[in-house]
């Protein structure tokens, strides 16, 4: 992976972190289950008012982005800053510190962990349906009326509307599927 590929990698996983930190602080925090007047018994203690799977998950990523970064800091003797340490900012660190990365005996080891780590996320923060029909970049009109559950014409109508490009492969007419899914979103 050659740095600039690694920069884009880790620009998402940032992005992909400060996308989970953002929800996790905007949940509406619920009411703590246990009763004030000790009329009913209490299940187990008090509940926490935010969502811990995701706070769990957050902070296992941010230990195994510190793992690496240590390593990383070790093998090429450089420091740390101790704001990376307070805040978390381990992607930020790699990131500024991309270009000394391929010196490691182990890059390509690195750039495979940084990789699914970045693919992990993006999974956790979009979850792909299990249902959700997947389409080529080209698709006729009826293919992608059956992934998003509308009618062909309606299809029809819309990329003419939108003006989705569209191109005749082998006779049949087939709309860019990326360009009609950022269009509705």
């Amino acid at each position: 992976m050659t740095p600039e590929t690694l920069a884009h990698t880790l620009r998402r996983m940032a992005g992909h972190i400060n996308h989970l930190r953002d929800a996790i602080r905007d949940q509406p925090l619920r009411a703590p289950r246990y009763s004030q007047t000790d009329s009913h018994q209490s299940h187990g203690g008090p509940k926490s008012p935010t969502n811990d799977h995701d706070l769990d998950y957050l902070n296992d990523v941010q230990a195994r982005l510190k793992e690496i970064t240590c390593n990383v800091s070790e093998d090429l003797a450089l420091v740390i800053p101790h704001n990376v340490h307070a805040h978390g900012h381990w992607t930020a660190w790699l990131y500024r510190n991309r270009n000394k990365l391929p010196q490691l005996s182990w890059y390509e080891d690195l750039t495979d962990n940084l990789t699914d780590i970045e693919t992990e996320l993006s999974v956790k923060i979009h979850p792909t349906d299990p249902h959700e029909v997947k389409l080529p970049d080209y698709a006729t009109a009826e293919e992608i009326a059956r992934a998003h559950n509308i009618t062909p014409r309606a299809v029809r109508k819309y990329c003419q509307k939108h003006h989705i490009t569209k191109w005749k492969i082998e006779g049949q007419t087939t709309y860019s599927t990326q360009a009609f899914n950022k269009t509705r979103q």
